[in-house]
């Protein structure tokens, strides 16, 4: 079943609203600003932390963000 063009819209417009509540959010947790944040980005925290991955996760979302 193919969407149709106002569904395709419908969900892209989902998909940013819950990636901006969560990249806000992962931000705040982490204490930086996500507006300098990028793919190439490096990780300030340990590898070892949970920090860590959060701050990868952050990356991956803001990555997909900018591509819809």
């Amino acid at each position: 079943m193919e969407l149709g063009f106002f569904d395709k819209q419908k969900s892209k417009n989902q998909a940013k609203t819950y990636l901006e509540k969560s990249i806000y959010t992962l931000g705040v947790l982490l204490n930086c600003n996500t507006n300098f944040i990028n793919k190439d980005s490096i990780n300030p925290h340990e590898v070892d932390t949970a920090m860590y991955y959060g701050f990868e996760i952050l990356k991956t979302e803001i990555e997909a963000y900018n591509k819809l």
